[in-house]
Formats: structure tokens, C-alpha cells, sequence
């Protein structure tokens, strides 16, 4: 099945709101080869605790605020991402590009790999 960006940010959103990380997990499972690109968008305040946010392309993100306890952000393009203020406590972001990423006052912790 095809998905367009928006599709794929809306059920992101949708996902956030209800904290449903599982939902969102099966969908990446499911549509592991698809390549997703969110460049641009605004997740702000996102509630992705343990979300699997793998390859995805998120440069440019507004991402401050964001709860990112235990995702999976590895191989990431998060390339002047916005991660201000953001919680990382244990998130794996290994083999993700950081260029002029923003990490002003994040949270992290002793399981956070990079």
C-alpha cells in the first residue's frame, strides 16, 4: 500500500496523542521498506515514548519538547533538528546524522546511545 508524507505524519500525530506507541510500531513492521520523510514538520511536544523512529528523515523538525524516552532513532536524519528541551533518557540514536542539531538543555541519561 502507498502512503503519502502526510498521511504518515498524521498517523504519527494521531499515534503521539494516544501515546500508542504500539500502533505505530506495527505500522513501521509492517512498512519497513518504506521511506519515510517528515522534513519540515512540527513535532512539538510529541509524546514518542519508545516510538521506532528508525531511517527516518526528519531535518528541519521542530522537535522541542518532545518525550522521546526509549526510541528507536537509529540511522535518523536529525540534521538541524529542533531538540530543545526534549526528553532522549535511554533513546538510541546510533548512526544518526546530528549535524546542527539543536540539543539546548535535553534530557538524557546513562542508557542514551549514541
Amino acid at each position: 500500500m502507498e502512503y503519502s508524507t502526510q498521511e504518515i505524519y498524521d498517523l504519527l500525530l494521531d499515534c503521539s496523542e494516544k501515546k500508542d506507541s504500539r500502533r505505530w510500531n506495527r505500522f513501521r513492521k509492517d512498512n519497513h521498506e518504506l521511506r519515510i520523510n517528515l522534513c519540515e514538520r512540527s513535532l512539538r511536544k510529541a509524546m514518542l515514548h519508545e516510538f521506532n523512529l528508525s531511517n527516518i528523515d526528519f531535518t528541519n523538525c521542530d522537535m522541542r519538547n518532545a518525550k522521546l524516552q526509549n526510541a528507536n532513532l537509529k540511522g535518523a536524519n536529525l540534521t538541524q533538528v529542533n531538540l530543545a528541551n526534549a526528553i532522549l533518557k535511554g533513546a538510541n540514536l546510533q548512526n544518526s546524522n546530528r549535524t546542527d542539531t539543536n540539543f539546548q538543555m535535553v534530557k538524557l541519561d546513562k542508557n542514551t546511545r549514541f
